[in-house]
């Protein structure tokens, strides 16, 4: 039996490939800068205060990033 992933897992996954290019693309020749330069100051949370972690804290630092947010929660 194939080991299906479920349309959710399906959807983050290529949302979290576009992100990824987006920002790669956005990278100049200094690869040695800081990849994410946002005004959010600390870890994703949620509104409760727990910190996300693993995929779930990067793709949302980087959409913290793309809209430009000023706090992770």
């Amino acid at each position: 039996m194939k080991n299906m992933k479920s349309k959710a897992e399906e959807k983050f996954a290529e949302e979290f490939a576009k992100l990824m290019i987006e920002k790669i693309e956005t990278l100049d020749q200094d690869w040695q800068q800081p990849w994410f330069n946002t005004k959010c100051k600390g870890l994703p949370q949620s509104i409760t205060g727990r910190r996300y972690n693993g995929m779930n804290s990067l793709m949302l630092y980087l959409l913290c990033e793309r809209k430009g947010f000023n706090t992770p929660v």
